[in-house]
């Protein structure tokens, strides 16, 4: 990652969230170990303070009472501190290699991470510092080339997707959220014809699932340790897209409708395209697509409210200004 000029910004942040991951997943197994090490270590040195004990009471004794009886005794104490010591230091000499081990895992762990740090402040001074040609301009076309096309297949490739382990420590949280997502909308709709009475719950009883998904989300998805770039983006579009169903309940214009999924689309493409580290040029023509295609469906809207008199002025002004914003950010 260091000298291939395909790794992006999002992909050192995908790459440091799995080394956080595996540092916290690493310093959870180590504390039994350490709570081992110190249980054994102070055993030792319970039975070194036994032995010593002994060793004065022996050498304390007069010589009347160097009797067999009083010497079979010192001698079987002797050889039950021996046994303890000998099994303690087996049991410490995994428990060493295993700190030893962990703490230079540990080590390479935070050091790596720091060296990524270091390579995503490089990589997001090189963006701010980047400069790219007007897009209408033929220093702009010239951009897609082959060198731009191999940067966009590497930036797929370099994408991090959850794996076993993440499945293995987290796949629960997973089977949680659908459990509830599920059960929800069987709730919902057991109450359908209730709901359906009520303007203010018609949701409910409209988009059941939709809703179950969005309390899932919003409930559980704090559960997660850590959250993979790729995830966060599962996770949004699962949740703008039964955002928008959701809304979408309220209205009955088709052009309202291509609003509230346009922006819902907006909000799931943009993060992917973060996750795949889409070059500059192409991203360029990304926004300038959506800016250009948000400027017209508001300009519609605001014309249509604009007819009906019964419609509020400043829903008709908001859409305006939308719409200038739009124009604004599809040429700058």
């Amino acid at each position: 990652m260091k000298t291939a000029e395909t790794t992006g910004y999002y992909q050192l942040v995908q790459l440091k969230t799995a080394l956080e991951e595996e540092r916290d997943f690493l310093e959870r197994n180590l504390k039994p170990v350490t709570a081992g090490l110190r249980k054994a270590s102070a055993s030792r040195r319970e039975w070194s303070k036994e032995k010593k004990q002994w060793s004065l009471w022996q050498a304390s004794l007069d010589e009347d009472l160097q009797i067999s009886a009083v010497q079979s005794t010192f001698a079987k104490a002797e050889e039950t501190i021996a046994k303890a010591r000998t099994t303690i230091s087996r049991h410490l000499e995994p428990l060493l290699a295993a700190e030893i081990r962990g703490g230079d895992l540990e080590t390479r762990m935070y050091s790596m991470i720091s060296k990524v740090n270091e390579l995503i402040l490089y990589r997001r001074d090189v963006v701010s510092t980047e400069s790219s040609p007007p897009m209408f301009s033929s220093q702009y076309v010239a951009q897609f080339g082959p060198r731009l096309w191999h940067q966009l297949r590497g930036g797929i490739r370099a994408v991090v997707w959850p794996d076993r382990q993440f499945f293995a420590r987290q796949g629960w949280i997973m089977g949680l959220q659908v459990f509830l997502a599920l059960a929800s909308a069987v709730v919902m709709r057991r109450s359908r014809k209730s709901l359906e009475e009520s303007d203010q719950f018609r949701f409910l009883a409209e988009r059941p699932f939709a809703v179950g998904v969005i309390i899932s989300l919003i409930t559980l998805s704090g559960l997660y340790r850590s959250f993979p770039p790729t995830l966060s983006l599962f996770v949004r579009i699962l949740g703008f897209g039964a955002l928008a169903r959701v809304i979408a309940v309220y209205t009955t214009r088709s052009a309202d409708r291509w609003l509230i999924y346009g922006l819902a689309l907006m909000m799931i493409t943009t993060p992917f395209f973060l996750v795949i580290s889409l070059p500059l040029p192409l991203f360029r023509l990304y926004v300038f697509i959506v800016a250009s295609a948000g400027f017209t469906v508001c300009l519609v809207l605001a014309r249509q409210h604009h007819r009906q008199k019964e419609s509020p002025g400043y829903v008709t002004f908001g859409l305006g200004l939308v719409s200038l914003l739009f124009l604004i950010v599809a040429f700058l």
